[in-house]
This record gives structure tokens, C-alpha cells and sequence, in this order.
């Protein structure tokens, strides 16, 4: 990733700027993509699901080349990462995206010791962790309010 790119992406972080960051989700730069999808799901900002949903989904073959072995990069890092920004982020449409990917991927590839199908299953995990008891309190405290104003 050169120089520009890095400092703008350091930017939209620090001011949270999260249309920003989704931009970057669709960049030719893997690592370009790589970077907004983990600031991304460390923002926690819904806007991004179906940004992160759609790069989750991604499979061109960018003409990437890493270094210092000069051949063409998959984008496997960038879904990755994505797939763990939707663990982060939560909510039902990002569960439902994960489990659709985690039961039909043939995706071969690793990051950061991750395997694309263990990635999805982390991130189903951290959503099982923290969504279904945010969303079972959501509906509980709504059916006290519904129930207060029969009374």
C-alpha cells in the first residue's frame, strides 16, 4: 500500500469517517482493503455491514502482487478481515451473510493464522458471544413497555 493511501486511511480512522473507510472496502490494494475492513469492525458502526457483506463476497483477483515472492495476491486478507468486522459489528444481517458464506465457501487461504472457514466461524462465535443476549434484552425490555401500556 503506498504512502498516500496509508495516511488517508490513518485519517478516516482518526476522524471515524466511516463512508470513507467503506471506499477503501472496493480499493485495487488488498492491503488498502485489508486495513478498512479491521478499522471498520473496530468502529462498530452498522453503516458498514453491507459494505463489509459485499467485501465479504469478494473474489476478484485483484492484480496484486505481494512481497518479496512477486506473485498475484488472492484476496483471501481482505475477507477475512471482513468476516471478522461483521463478528464485531453484530446484528442479524451480518449472522445471516456469515452463515450463508460459512455453509457454502470453497475458499482456500489463511490469514493471520486464520483459515477462511475459521475466520467465519470466530466471527459467528463472537456474534452467538454478544447478539443473540443484546437482541433477546432488546425484545425483553420491549415487551415490558408493550406490557406497561396495557396496563
Amino acid at each position: 500500500m503506498d504512502e498516500v493511501v496509508k495516511a488517508k486511511i490513518k485519517k478516516s480512522v482518526e476522524n471515524k469517517d466511516v463512508k470513507s473507510l467503506i471506499s477503501f472496502l472496493t480499493d485495487k490494494n488488498m492491503d488498502a482493503r485489508r486495513t478498512a475492513a479491521e478499522a471498520l469492525g473496530n468502529l462498530k458502526d452498522e453503516r458498514a455491514v453491507e459494505p463489509l457483506i459485499q467485501a465479504l463476497k469478494d473474489t476478484k483477483d485483484y492484480p496484486v502482487v505481494k512481497l518479496p515472492l512477486q506473485v498475484p495476491a488472492l484476496p483471501i486478507d481482505a475477507r477475512i478481515e471482513a468476516a471478522l468486522a461483521l463478528g464485531k459489528i453484530g446484528g442479524n444481517r451480518a449472522f445471516a451473510a456469515l452463515q450463508e458464506i460459512k455453509d457454502k465457501h470453497t475458499v482456500k487461504g489463511y490469514y493471520r493464522g486464520l483459515l477462511f472457514g475459521e475466520a467465519i466461524e470466530k466471527a459467528l462465535s463472537d456474534l452467538n458471544a454478544s447478539g443473540p443476549n443484546e437482541e433477546k434484552a432488546k425484545i425483553k425490555d420491549s415487551s415490558k413497555k408493550w406490557w406497561h401500556f396495557w396496563k
